[in-house]
């Protein structure tokens, strides 16, 4: 039997998403992710990641790509409107 105090921290509980659904975490693992960027794409592992098949998708926090030594760069594209109503 595993004692609660040797499982890995976050399993066996309810996690909350930011929009404050609970879910739960059944493993903890590295994932390896792929990151589109203007005209390629990079692959970056994050480590001790928790997986809940529940949620319907993949979370990633910003925090672990940073840690894993990446650069998070977020842009807003704005189009301009024809004002004149043509």
């Amino acid at each position: 039997m595993v004692k609660a105090r040797d499982r890995p921290r976050g399993l066996g509980k309810a996690q909350h998403s930011t929009d404050k659904q609970a879910f739960h975490a059944i493993g903890k693992g590295d994932i390896l992710i792929d990151i589109p960027s203007d005209d390629a794409t990079s692959k970056i592992l994050l480590k001790d990641v928790l997986y809940a098949p529940s949620m319907g998708v993949t979370l990633v926090s910003i925090s672990r790509i940073a840690a894993a030594g990446s650069t998070v760069v977020f842009s807003v594209k704005v189009q301009k409107s024809d004002q004149t109503g043509d």
